[in-house]
């Protein structure tokens, strides 16, 4: 959340880096930078969702 609206993020896993390495980073920043982006394994995430991180 950001100035009080919600920023659609995607948990990135980035190509050479290890999984300690993830970044949650803003869906509209990387349409802009990777236009041509392609999920590689072409999971779909619906947006909206939280992630808990593994709280219960």
């Amino acid at each position: 959340m950001r100035e009080g609206r919600m920023i659609p993020q995607s948990l990135i896993k980035w190509k050479n880096k290890s999984m300690e390495d993830v970044t949650w980073e803003d869906n509209e920043m990387m349409r802009g930078q990777f236009p041509n982006f392609i999920l590689e394994d072409k999971d779909i995430v619906k947006e909206g969702a939280i992630d808990r991180g593994g709280a219960e």
